[in-house]
């Protein structure tokens, strides 16, 4: 008698346990071929069957309990999970430094009361002009420090020093313009000194360091030194105003930009550690505070100081008037 030949349903219990191993055999449809196999797959099909009914309530006991979710419980989740995420530090860094930004705009703009009372008088007075050639200086250093060939990605230094620039060329351009004499020449001296050193030291690190490192830390270390020098640079009016018992030309709106853009620009350095960054910038805040300590103490006798002043000034002006009038009336007099 020849083999009788049965096809194996699909989805059948045998076709799911056979259909394994019957893709080794040369013809998956024999059934003498699943005959063979039979003591392999008839226990373990029993072993299945027992087990299945346990396994089920095991899953359902393990599994957790559905909750069909309601708007409250939706909101809740949404807060949760908004909370939990985090923000790269690089996000935080750059929001930072683009405050950073802001606050450095307002200490470049502090010194335009000051410019526009020397507009108005004419004269630069006694007010100097080392804080802004320092500051410009030390913007021409930081513009060369952020220059791709130096050190890559600092496109917020390059912009903020850029912009400081230009203003700080326009405040001494004011100063030469309203000043004579040895402190013209010492100004303009100052300004060719400081455009030929930062010419200098950008032809030789371009050409003699061949690294962003290296070309990042040379010209980092002079940031720091020159950086130091723009904060230290009030220390001079800071000196005048001990010895003058007062303030009247220590403009307290720099001050307390000097502290802002100090604190920022720490904290930008902080939070991806910049030593170039973080020593100027911290000496800049504690410089800044000095200053207001002072303001604070030497405002009353500044406010004295003024009075009496205003008060000589005006004693000055009725003593003239005096004068005028009794020559008016001896002139009237002779000719009566």
């Amino acid at each position: 008698m020849g083999a009788t030949t049965k096809e194996f349903r699909p989805g059948s219990d045998l076709t799911l346990y056979l259909r394994p191993l019957l893709l080794l055999t040369p013809s998956h449809n024999s059934t003498s071929d699943g005959i063979l196999l039979l003591p392999v797959l008839v226990p373990v099909r029993l072993l299945h069957l027992q087990f299945r009914p346990a396994a089920a309530r095991l899953s359902s006991l393990l599994a957790p309990p559905r909750r069909t979710p309601d708007a409250g419980n939706e909101r809740v989740f949404v807060v949760a999970r908004a909370a939990t995420m985090t923000i790269s530090p690089d996000t935080i860094r750059t929001a930072i430094g683009v405050v950073g930004n802001g606050t450095a705009l307002v200490l470049f703009l502090s010194p335009v009361p000051t410019f526009i009372r020397i507009w108005k008088k004419g004269s630069v007075e006694q007010y100097s002009a080392v804080p802004y050639v320092a500051t410009l200086l030390n913007c021409m250093m930081w513009v060369l420090y952020g220059l791709p060939a130096v050190h890559p990605h600092s496109m917020l230094v390059i912009t903020i020093n850029g912009t400081g620039m230009a203003i700080e060329l326009t405040y001494i351009a004011l100063f030469l313009a309203f000043s004579a004499g040895a402190v013209r020449r010492r100004v303009l001296l100052l300004l060719a000194a400081e455009v030929a050193f930062v010419a200098a030291v950008a032809a030789l690190v371009l050409s003699l360091a061949h690294t962003h490192d290296r070309r990042s830390m040379i010209v980092g270390i002079l940031c720091v030194l020159f950086g130091t020098g723009m904060y230290a640079a009030p220390l001079s009016v800071m000196k005048m105003v001990i010895q003058t018992k007062s303030v009247e030309y220590m403009p307290l709106f720099l001050s307390l930009a000097s502290l802002v853009n100090g604190i920022c620009w720490t904290a930008y350095a902080l939070i991806r550690f910049d030593l170039y960054i973080t020593i100027p910038n911290g000496l800049g805040v504690m410089f800044a505070i000095a200053q207001l300590i002072l303001y604070a103490i030497y405002y009353k006798s500044t406010q004295q100081i003024m009075e009496a002043r205003k008060r000589k000034a005006d004693q000055a002006v009725a003593m003239t008037e005096v004068v005028v009038d009794s020559s008016a009336a001896a002139k009237n007099g002779g000719h009566y």
